[in-house]
């Protein structure tokens, strides 16, 4: 009688499983594989090259976007707000048209600020990254509510990544640009008065090359010329060049899987969650028994 009873709940709580799991929307996952582009020279690296000047900036040469910044990107909330707010294609009940995701996960929420705080988790919980430590690319899976809406949300997340590791280049350029002609007008005015010295110099001992005292002298104003003559070249190249950065257009991520369109539904792994199912409805049982009033 026990014995039966035992099975009687298995088998219920693995039909209860059962119909939970049927009863769930299915999901699509499209994947996508990227990497950062080497961003384009900036002016700090070229200062880098020239020592003594490395630090002007303030800033790491290159400025690029590591795999692990990017995964951490696609989870900001300026990037998630961006993908969430974005009006993707769909065909729900048969007739074809255009919502954002807060409108096609229709989250629970008594206000709109509400609804979109719940989707925005939602979303945040249906985006994964991985990344391949060897090669340093990034995979950016998205889960969805629909095979092309899936790939939708994927293409708008690359998207949003590019746009917004393209401002933050623009923005680094345009600080870099700003200190660095800053410094080219010190610069400047530093190389004037360098040069002027050493005129006076000339006029006042123009016979220097005659006496030791006055060669030396001559030759080591002549390398304070030469040495603010290398820094003011410097800083204009970099500062030409965080002029051309600042206005850079390329895609600083590279594709090297466009996002996928599924064939298939994620799995819903029923070949495993109803045996656990029933073996919770057993264990249930056992607790009822064991804790339940005696005859």
């Amino acid at each position: 009688m026990e014995r039966g009873r035992l099975l009687g709940a298995a088998a219920a709580g693995a039909l209860v499983t059962l119909l939970v799991l049927l009863l769930l929307p299915r999901t699509w996952e499209s994947s996508s594989l990227i990497m950062p582009r080497q961003p384009p020279r900036s002016s700090s690296a070229m200062l880098g090259a020239y020592a003594g000047l490395a630090s002007l900036l303030g800033a790491e040469a290159g400025g690029a976007a590591t795999p692990a910044f990017l995964a951490d990107l696609a989870q900001s909330r300026e990037v998630l707000l961006a993908v969430l707010t974005h009006r993707y294609r769909h065909d729900r009940g048969g007739t074809p048209g255009e919502a954002t995701l807060v409108e096609l996960f229709k989250p629970w929420g008594s206000t709109p600020a509400q609804r979109r705080d719940a989707a925005l988790k939602r979303l945040a919980r249906n985006i994964r990254t991985s990344i391949t430590l060897r090669s340093g690319l990034l995979r950016l899976t998205v889960v969805a509510p629909g095979d092309d809406l899936a790939r939708q949300v994927n293409r708008r997340l690359l998207t949003v990544l590019d746009s917004v590791n393209l401002a933050r280049i623009r923005q680094q350029a345009a600080d870099e640009r700003r200190f660095a002609e800053a410094r080219v007008a010190e610069a400047s005015r530093a190389l004037a008065d360098a040069e002027r010295e050493l005129l006076r110099f000339e006029e006042a001992n123009r016979a220097w090359r005659q006496f030791p005292a006055t060669a030396v002298e001559y030759a080591r104003r002549q390398r304070e010329v030469t040495l603010r003559q290398s820094a003011y070249t410097a800083l204009a190249q970099a500062a030409q060049q965080a002029r051309l950065d600042e206005v850079h257009e390329v895609p600083v991520l590279a594709v090297l899987e466009s996002p996928s369109l599924p064939s298939r539904p994620v799995s819903r792994h029923l070949a495993v969650l109803v045996p656990v199912g029933g073996v919770v409805g057993a264990l249930l049982w056992l607790v009822g028994v064991a804790v339940g009033p005696r005859p």
